[in-house]
């Protein structure tokens, strides 16, 4: 499954793609949508995209900016720029910026859908080809010095930062951190061992498992990492700026130790910047949180301990229950949000799971596609709302979150067989 972001300040544009690629379960696509590049980039900020389709004339900011913005936080995104320009300039700039195509909006939607799946076929080359763990080992240190491991240990036991490094045993210390700055931690679990794995081959695991964190966090934060209880990984990371980022990153990492390691893997981060005399204690809830997860039989979560609605799922029921719990809660999101964000992303977030497994999860618990879901409660909330004849139609489109009335309209034909203004007339003849 890949993640398609679809930006335009043209409503029809977005609303029309954005069904257009729906409709087309082939693909596989999770699609974001975004009505402006400042609205993309909050997306960008807080969700791994891997393919966007961008008009080049925007308010505020163009479609090349943008590009480079999201290439800043994505680097392997392919980038689609749509345009109703075709001055050499604007071509030869999307080139400069690392453009997958330029399409002239008057071509229409075959070459767009041609476009992203070229895309997808250049991901699929692009993964298949690379060899992370090979690579990976060939750069590894041989081993993290001893000092700096006794020094983190000492930390996740509860020690202060400042009471350790007061004696002369760590006056040589060097971390790649820097001591008078917060932090943020994660921690990491490998959900399940397959019976009679040996603990060098766990350890070379461990280790296979920080290279490709380390792979796919960007080179602007600083990391240091170990092993706590030969069974817990904890990274501690500055800038302590974005959290946010730090959990989509977890997406690919959790999909590559799928694919290349054959384990699934779950991550809590600490929600807030920590001083590091905070460690110990953080330690505790960051590990408490894993277990509780664990204990519910949940594979491959993403946590945020920053979410103040906390973990009340795990505790209403047992982890005999947990289909059924988790379920109910993929619809309670999806009904309190129809007008909102309903991405994969977003409702993963909201039961701590990775965005591709969710999408397995469902349809394997309910015989149907979430996207199915989504759209079968909106047509119902659509034909409840059109009972309110104080509701204009583009009210309720908007309710829905559709900015193009008009493709509220396509919509709601393609799942009831008639308009919304027919199905208003066939409510007042009843009257």
């Amino acid at each position: 499954m890949y993640r398609l972001l679809i930006v335009d300040d043209e409503p029809s544009i977005v609303d029309g793609l954005t069904q257009h690629f729906q409709e087309m379960k082939e693909l596989e696509l999770d699609i974001c949508k975004a009505y402006s590049a400042e609205e993309a980039l909050d997306i960008v900020k807080r969700t791994k995209i891997d393919i966007t389709i961008s008009d080049i004339q925007m308010p505020g900011r163009n479609g090349l900016d943008l590009a480079e913005d999201i290439q800043s936080y994505w680097p392997a995104c392919r980038m689609i720029i749509l345009t109703g320009y075709s001055e050499f300039d604007y071509a030869y700039s999307a080139i400069q910026r690392n453009v997958s195509s330029y399409i002239l909006k008057t071509e229409g939607i075959e070459p767009i859908v041609e476009a992203v799946k070229a895309s997808i076929t250049r991901i699929d080359e692009e993964n298949r080809n690379r060899d992370i763990l090979e690579n990976a080992r060939q750069q590894a240190t041989v081993a993290k010095p001893l000092l700096t491991k006794e020094f983190f240990e000492a930390l996740l036991l509860g020690e202060s930062a400042s009471s350790i490094l007061r004696g002369d045993h760590f006056a040589r210390l060097e971390l790649h951190l820097d001591r008078e700055l917060p932090i943020l931690m994660i921690v990491g679990k490998v959900d399940e061992w397959e019976e009679g794995v040996s603990y060098s081959n766990k350890h070379d695991i461990f280790d296979d498992i920080q290279q490709i964190f380390a792979r796919h966090l960007l080179a602007a934060f600083q990391v240091e990492s170990t092993v706590s209880d030969h069974s817990v990984l904890v990274w501690f990371i500055q800038p302590a700026t974005d959290a946010n980022y730090l959990k989509a990153m977890l997406e690919p990492v959790q999909n590559d130790c799928k694919d290349l390691l054959g384990i699934t893997i779950s991550f809590v981060v600490s929600g807030d910047r920590l001083n590091w005399n905070e460690v110990g204690q953080q330690f505790g809830l960051l590990k408490s949180a894993l277990q509780k997860s664990m204990e519910f039989g949940q594979k491959m979560a993403v946590i945020d301990l920053g979410m103040h609605e906390g973990f009340s799922m795990w505790e209403s029921g047992k982890s005999a229950d947990r289909e059924h719990i988790l379920i109910e809660r993929i619809h309670k999101f999806i009904g309190e949000n129809l007008g909102g964000d309903l991405s994969l992303a977003r409702i993963a977030e909201s039961v701590y799971f990775n965005p591709s497994y969710l999408s397995r999860f469902y349809k394997q618990n309910t015989g149907r596609n979430i996207s199915e879901y989504m759209n079968a409660t909106k047509a119902q909330a659509a034909i409840t709302m059109l009972g309110n004849m104080q509701l204009k139609v583009n009210e309720i489109a908007l309710k829905l979150g559709f900015e193009s009335p008009s493709y509220f309209t396509a919509f709601f034909r393609k799942m009831t067989g008639r308009t919304p203004l027919e199905y208003r007339e066939t409510l007042q003849n009843k009257w």
